[in-house]
C-alpha cells in the first residue's frame, strides 16, 4: 500500500489541466530508468489518461544536488528554486492550478557520512538544521507564489543494497563505515520528522517513502544498487499518486 498522508480537509484543485513541477535530485531526474525519465514522466502520462490532459510537469530534478544546490545552483548551472518560481507564477497567472513536488535530501545524507574523517554527532546535529532550514525555504518560496506543495520522505538510505553491501559500498562510497551507515539510519528518521513538520506548517500532503520497500530489493533498482530500475520508479510514481490524490479529486 502507497505511503502517504494528508492534511484534513484538503480541497481538490479546479477541472482541468495543471501544471506539476517537480524539484529534486537523481530520483526526481530518473537515474537508473533505462526506458522513461523517472517519476515525473510517469505522473504526466496519469494525468493525461485520469482526466486531466493537457497538463504539464516541469522535471527540474539534477543528479548529485543536495538540499543547498536546489536553493543556490550549482556550478553555474542555474537553482532549481529559480527556475521553479517564474514557472509557477506563469500558470498562475494562465488561471491554472499548481502543484509542486519536492523530494531533497538523499545527497544531504550521503555526503554527511562520504567524509575521510569519522562524521560526529555535533556535524549531525548542524546538518538535520541545515535541512530543516533549507527545506522551509524551499516550502516557503513555493507555496508564497501560489504552488500547492506536496513534500516527499526520503527512503533510510542505510537499507539500500549499495549501503549495506560492502563490495557495492567499497566501490561507491569507500569512506562510510558500518558504524556511519547505522548511524546514517537514525539521521534519516530525523530527517522524516523534519519533512513532516515542514508540510504540517504548510498544509502539505506528504508522500512517504522511509521503509519503501523498493529500495531495498535488487529486483526494482538499478544494476548500481542505489537508484530504482524500471519497476521501481513505477512504484515511486504509485506513492506520489496516493500523496496526490486528495489534490486531484481522484
Amino acid at each position: 500500500m502507497p505511503a502517504s498522508t494528508a492534511p484534513v480537509g484538503l480541497r481538490p484543485l479546479a477541472d482541468g489541466p495543471i501544471t506539476v513541477v517537480a524539484l529534486g535530485d537523481s530520483l526526481t531526474e530518473g537515474a537508473g530508468d533505462d526506458d522513461a525519465h523517472g517519476y515525473p514522466e510517469r505522473l504526466a502520462s496519469w494525468l493525461e489518461t485520469h482526466g486531466r490532459a493537457g497538463s504539464n510537469v516541469v522535471n527540474l530534478g539534477q543528479s548529485g544536488w543536495d538540499s543547498q544546490q536546489l536553493i543556490d545552483g550549482q556550478d553555474g548551472q542555474p537553482s532549481q528554486l529559480s527556475q521553479a518560481v517564474p514557472a509557477i507564477e506563469e500558470a498562475v497567472r494562465a488561471g491554472r492550478p499548481v502543484v509542486a513536488i519536492v523530494l531533497v535530501g538523499s545527497n544531504d545524507l550521503w555526503y554527511l557520512y562520504a567524509n575521510d574523517a569519522p562524521t560526529t554527532p555535533e556535524e549531525e546535529r548542524e546538518n538535520l538544521a541545515t535541512y530543516r532550514r533549507n527545506l522551509t525555504t524551499i516550502a516557503d518560496r513555493l507555496t508564497g507564489v501560489g504552488a500547492h506543495l506536496v513534500l516527499g520522505i526520503n527512503d533510510d538510505q542505510s537499507k539500500r543494497p549499495v549501503a549495506r553491501d560492502a563490495k557495492l559500498r567499497t566501490e561507491t562510497f569507500s569512506s562510510i563505515s558500518d558504524d556511519e551507515v547505522a548511524m546514517m539510519s537514525v539521521q534519516a528518521g530525523r530527517y522524516a520528522t523534519v519533512v513532516r513538520d515542514v508540510a504540517a506548517a504548510h498544509g502539505a500532503p506528504v508522500a512517504d517513502f522511509l521503509d519503501a520497500s523498493f529500495f531495498r530489493d535488487p529486483a526494482t533498482l538499478a544494476d548500481d544498487g542505489n537508484h530504482p530500475n524500471k519497476v521501481g520508479y513505477d512504484r515511486m510514481t504509485e506513492v506520489w499518486l496516493a500523496a496526490l490524490r486528495p489534490l486531484l479529486g481522484s
